[in-house]
């Protein structure tokens, strides 16, 4: 025999041993175990609902309400005492929405920008 015969035999007796499975494996995966007949399967737990989202106040909503809270008597009216009340806190808070109902910029609240916010504003009910 020369040495050709002698590397072509190992290298097949090589190959047959790596692909050659042991006697005992199985070549699907071992199915998982039934319980027992007594006994009540596991039920997967029920989706939590997930928790409902309030909408967010839009900026002409955080206006009319700095401007309600200028309504003493709660008629759903700013009228009297409550104008001046309601021009105070616009002149005085910088920071205020009520810049959105002084419609044309003179940064003071006229009796028609006050009867526009009056139209907007719903009295409280008691």
């Amino acid at each position: 025999m020369n040495s050709s015969h002698l590397a072509i035999g190992t290298a097949l007796l090589v190959v047959s041993l790596a692909v050659a499975e042991p006697k005992g494996a199985e070549a699907t995966p071992p199915k998982p175990e039934k319980a027992a007949k007594g006994s009540p399967q596991k039920k997967a737990p029920a989706k939590k609902a997930s928790p409902t989202v309030k909408p967010q106040p839009s900026r002409k909503d955080l206006a009319l309400k700095e401007a309600r809270s200028c309504d003493r008597d709660k008629n759903g009216r700013i009228e009297g005492l409550e104008v001046m009340t309601l021009n105070n806190l616009f002149k005085s808070n910088p920071d205020s929405f009520l810049y959105l109902l002084d419609e044309n910029g003179s940064h003071s609240l006229e009796s028609e920008e006050i009867a526009a916010i009056n139209l907007a504003i719903k009295p409280k009910k008691k």
